[in-house]
């Protein structure tokens, strides 16, 4: 008779636990689904200042009302994903009314000292070879460059430098010369991401404010509005 009634119980209780998980399933859902939630949550508080260079990377129209700055690390599946999402659905959306900033934040201790461990072990090269192209190309060479090495991020690790170097147009001589500037310069970008606590990437700024929801196109159009 006592095992019946404690066979009871537990099963009461696993019933009692089934319905607090679907309930606090269902208030998660409700406030995911809340965009004007959201929002607030992206636009909350005081935005960070972010200094941005003159020849930084930009992707849209410089004079954009709107600046979204990413943290990125060029050996990142998310940061690929983020990228994908901006180019071919939040771009299209936005039209003119925002533009994008890149900043490298490698995973990867070579030129990234506020990271713990090196999570992409090619993240710095992919970094400088990216740096170069901006050096000789500008920024559409710079955007290029990204595209390709994203593109060809799963095989980053079997590609020499200097083969994605040829690849992307950039002179070998001039790249060897220039390690000491790029690195400095992609000191600078971590630094920032360190004095922001960047702490992941891709780390998402929408005016100053951080975006986790970057991969909804919902938000962004709320942001927009």
């Amino acid at each position: 008779m006592i095992a019946v009634a404690g066979l009871g119980l537990q099963r009461l209780a696993a019933a009692q636990m089934r319905t607090m998980t679907d309930q606090a399933n269902r208030y998660a859902q409700s406030f995911y689904d809340d965009i004007d939630l959201q929002r607030y949550l992206a636009q909350r508080g005081q935005a960070v200042d972010i200094p941005i260079r003159p020849d930084d990377p930009v992707r849209g129209k410089p004079a954009a009302p709107h600046t979204v700055v990413v943290f990125s690390d060029l050996q990142c599946p998310a940061c690929r994903a983020f990228a994908a999402t901006f180019e071919s659905q939040v771009l299209p959306l936005a039209g003119d009314r925002l533009k994008l900033v890149y900043k490298h934040y490698p995973l990867n201790r070579t030129c990234n000292p506020w990271v713990s461990r090196n999570v992409h072990l090619h993240a710095c090269e992919a970094a400088e070879i990216a740096e170069a192209a901006r050096e000789e190309g500008g920024n559409e060479a710079f955007w290029r460059t990204h595209d390709a090495l994203f593109r060809d991020q799963q095989t980053l690790a079997e590609q020499p430098v200097s083969t994605l170097v040829a690849a992307a147009g950039i002179d070998a001589a001039r790249f060897a010369n220039g390690a000491a500037a790029r690195h400095a310069r992609i000191l600078e970008d971590v630094t920032l991401g360190h004095r922001l606590n960047v702490d992941h990437t891709p780390t998402v700024y929408f005016d100053g404010h951080p975006l986790q929801s970057w991969n909804r196109v919902e938000v962004w159009k709320a942001l927009l509005e």
